[in-house]
């Protein structure tokens, strides 16, 4: 699994596999019916100085059936001004669950590795991403 991507559910996003707490006011099945079925596009920035560091685009699919899909790139800008570009690609299980008593989006990559991102709803019906990521809904998943 890409290191990068672990960082977005550091989606960023392990599922299955950690206890599934019910939290008061259904917190926890609000933020799972925000992703559940829909795809995402997942940006940040690692590390580094303004103009260099790498930065990561991504599409993230979470599928209704609990599985995720996801793709991107990762390009970085060196102090010679050359351009590193690589492209990556993911798949595993997602769930919402609870991280050190807070809701947090986690994941279980089919290549073994699990994390997790803590999530909070915005006053709006979104959410946002503890670790500075920026994500946008893009519309339904394509996977079941």
């Amino acid at each position: 699994m890409n290191k990068y991507f672990r960082i977005w559910i550091p989606l960023a996003a392990a599922f299955f596999l950690f206890a599934a707490d019910a939290q008061p006011g259904s917190e926890r099945a609000s933020i799972e019916q925000f992703f559940r079925g829909y795809r995402f596009a997942l940006t940040y920035k690692e590390a580094g100085r303004p103009i260099y560091g790498t930065f990561t685009e991504a599409e993230i699919h979470f599928c209704p059936s609990g599985r995720y899909v996801s793709y991107g790139r990762n390009t970085r800008n060196t102090v010679m001004d050359n351009r590193q570009v690589s492209n990556w690609s993911d798949a595993g299980a997602w769930d919402v669950g609870l991280v050190q008593g807070a809701p947090a989006l986690r994941y279980l990559s089919t290549s073994g590795s699990r994390d997790a991102v803590q999530v909070r709803l915005t006053a709006d019906g979104g959410v946002t991403l503890n670790n500075g990521a920026n994500l946008r809904r893009l519309g339904r998943s394509t996977c079941r």
